[in-house]
């Protein structure tokens, strides 16, 4: 969803491949220079994979799916407008993003909140922590999930009513 419709709405052409073209680099290369590709979502285990400079048509690299490691994130974000994504599938896959544009942390950060979602670091007590502060993370707004088909005890246990707004039945979504 989070690739698809951007791109559709943007009047731009949108390409699908099988998992054997994407997870097979010299093919992915192939596909992408031929077809001169200038956006590009991938997970950040196949990008690891990949050259930048193999890959002279893209311009924006958007990674997600697993912590992007601190060493692609600096090649990529050298040559392309660099984005790492975070969303768990509760809330329907990308809640959040960060442009990378120099690397001067040992891990690359999610990022703000995308339009319609609020992200929230909580104590063990549900109280908002302040920033640089560990606790859990927890994601509301529109995009969530109403809960796992014919699990009402996980629903209940990890979609749970959201004490920051004044919504009636507005929840969040407790990452762990």
């Amino acid at each position: 969803v989070f690739e698809i419709f951007p791109a559709l709405c943007a009047g731009s052409k949108l390409f699908f491949r099988e998992k054997e073209v994407l997870a097979d680099p010299k093919q992915l290369k192939t596909f992408i220079n031929e077809n001169e590709i200038t956006n590009f979502t991938v997970p950040p285990a196949i990008l690891t994979l990949l050259q930048p400079e193999d890959f002279p048509t893209l311009k924006t690299v958007f990674s997600a799916g697993e912590a992007c490691p601190v060493e692609s994130a600096k090649r990529w974000s050298e040559t392309t407008n660099f984005f790492n994504g975070y969303g768990p599938t509760e809330t329907t896959v990308c809640a959040s993003y960060y442009k990378v544009d120099e690397v001067t942390t040992p891990k690359i950060p999610i990022g703000a909140a995308v339009s319609n979602f609020e992200l929230y670091v909580l104590n063990q007590e549900g109280d908002l922590l302040p920033p640089g502060e560990i606790g859990e993370l927890c994601v509301g707004g529109i995009g969530l999930a109403r809960g796992y088909l014919g699990r009402p005890d996980l629903t209940a246990k990890v979609f749970v009513p959201n004490p920051f707004t004044k919504t009636p039945g507005e929840r969040l979504y407790r990452t762990g």
